[in-house]
């Protein structure tokens, strides 16, 4: 055989061989895009179950947690025919625990015990964002999904979910995604979250305030260091779920309103403001009127909750009785221009920012133009009419007065952190002074005899000296039985020679403020006092 010939069959084989090789090739192209091919394929090697996830706490000022407090347990779990035996009286109540098992695939269910025992469940104690013991809910807000919504969740959204912790569980599987028998699991365990918000707010405190808040069923309780104007504690009743959230929006209570940032009707507390205007512009506080009862103001009859009248009053006995004819007096006595420049310097009627998706309402202070009306004049007086204000600023303004006139800015957090011990601190305002010092020290002589000076007062607190001011506030609505519905205030300070802490409580629709209000700010008070003795 030449050599020609054995060159052309070498050719032939090879050209036998390329198109073998080429149909093999498309072959195995189509094979590839058959979809039961393709999910055997995704399913070949492993199966990753997660168990919980943790994302970035929310701490109080002393770096505690007030996030993932409360745990719970979860469990991995194999389909087997002992797997039913073991989880048995160990998964909640309405649980479709059978539906799982006859899917055959590894899933992940709640349990009560971490003292499981078996060797295809495996139990991890997992940190539950908010649980039976949260605290602050309408500060911190909620998520859905892993975006928070509202609250500091929403405003430090990036912050808190920088990191992630989770726990993970390696099965090793073949190619139609069956578990490979004896191939143990490998578990990789969450690593801890340290990242977070820090906040002003004290847990003890709060947790003081939420447990004296229990007794009403709708209002707010602030408190705020005088000094500082940090946040100590705010809260909201009712509060809301963050796990039901649609029982919440069908409530008659609108328990996603923060009535410490909502503006209402505010009465007698107001007379501190007007106290203050009228002392730095030069009216002493031994100014005398004699209460009869009543006062008629350009042919509109204006009364004092007591018929009978107070008689002669000063400005340190009508505080203490809240004679309401005695302010309308005191406000004729001075210019409107100079109250509403010390209302304003005291923060009413300005809106305050804690954080991008937690400001209050700047409430409503009437104009100069509303108060050239005599009788809105006298409502301004003492505190009713168009005039509304928050929680919050009542609380400002007790600040200001209990720290020598300095009005500070409402603070909710301080910074960040990135391991859990050590905050970055943010820039902070500077404070402004919304009356002279001695301006301040004769109001705070009036909220001394209103509380601590008056044994009718039930805000007094056995443990500590308080001062302060009460008032019950006509809102125009009124209830089925025909009986005007109150708001019931009350703001003061503590203890009494040297003021820390401001607090201000606001029940709404809760009637008289010494009787719905005072005693929860007492409650606070003690409270406070008590934890400071007990920690040193």
């Amino acid at each position: 055989m030449d050599l020609e010939k054995i060159r052309r069959r070498m050719l032939w084989v090879g050209v036998i061989l390329l198109l073998l090789y080429a149909g093999l090739y498309i072959r195995l192209a189509l094979v590839q895009r058959d979809p039961k091919v393709q999910t055997a394929a995704g399913r070949q090697g492993t199966y990753t179950l997660r168990v919980g996830s943790t994302y970035g706490n929310i701490y109080d000022r002393n770096l505690e947690p007030l996030t993932n407090r409360d745990t719970e347990y979860l469990a991995a779990v194999i389909p087997t025919d002992q797997t039913a035996a073991v989880l048995k009286g160990h998964v909640p109540e309405g649980y479709d625990l059978a539906e799982q098992l006859r899917a055959g695939k590894p899933f992940v269910c709640p349990v009560d015990s971490e003292e499981i025992s078996g060797e295809d469940v495996l139990v991890f104690s997992v940190p539950v964002r908010y649980g039976e013991s949260r605290l602050a809910q309408h500060l911190m807000g909620y998520a859905l999904e892993g975006e928070g919504v509202c609250g500091l969740e929403s405003a430090y959204q990036q912050l808190l979910r920088q990191d992630t912790g989770t726990n993970q569980v390696v099965y090793q599987v073949n190619g139609q995604g069956e578990l490979l028998a004896g191939s143990p699991a490998k578990v990789t365990p969450a690593e801890p979250v340290k990242t977070g918000v820090v906040t002003t707010l004290d847990r003890d405190i709060q947790q003081i305030c939420e447990d004296a808040a229990q007794q009403m069923e709708r209002g707010a309780v602030v408190v705020m260091d005088v000094h500082s104007g940090d946040i100590l504690a705010m809260v909201s009743r009712p509060d809301f779920d963050p796990a039901a959230l649609g029982e919440a929006l069908r409530s008659e209570n609108s328990p996603f309103v923060n009535r410490a940032l909502n503006a209402y009707s505010v009465g007698s507390i107001f007379k501190l403001a007007i106290a203050a205007s009228a002392i730095q512009n030069g009216i002493s506080p031994g100014y005398s009127y004699q209460c009869t009862g009543m006062t008629q103001i350009y042919g509109q009859m204006f009364r004092c909750h007591r018929h009978s009248g107070h008689g002669i009053q000063n400005m340190i006995d009508a505080t203490a009785n809240s004679c309401n004819t005695y302010f309308i007096s005191l406000v004729q006595q001075l210019s409107v221009k100079q109250m509403l420049e010390t209302v304003s310097a005291l923060g009413f009627g300005r809106e305050t920012i804690l954080c991008s998706s937690l400001v209050s309402a700047p409430g409503q202070v009437q104009t100069a133009r509303q108060l050239s009306v005599p009788a809105e004049l006298a409502n301004f007086s003492f505190g009713q009419g168009k005039l509304t204000a928050t929680p919050l600023q009542v609380c400002m303004m007790t600040c200001a007065i209990a720290g020598d006139g300095s009005l500070p800015v409402a603070r909710l957090v301080q910074g960040w952190t990135a391991d859990g011990e050590t905050c970055t601190q943010l820039n902070r305002e500077r404070r402004g002074l919304a009356l002279p010092a001695d301006t301040a020290r004769q109001v705070r002589l009036l909220m001394e005899a209103a509380v601590d000076g008056n044994p009718d007062s039930l805000a007094r607190p056995d443990n500590t000296r308080a001062a302060g001011k009460t008032s019950t506030a006509q809102t125009g609505q009124y209830d089925a039985d025909g009986v005007e519905c109150c708001h019931a205030w009350i703001t003061g300070y503590f203890p009494l020679k040297t003021p820390e802490y401001a607090v201000t409580v606001f029940v709404e629709n809760g009637g008289s403020g010494n009787t719905a209000a005072a005693p929860i700010f007492r409650r606070i008070a003690e409270g406070i006092t008590e934890n400071i003795t007990k920690n040193g």
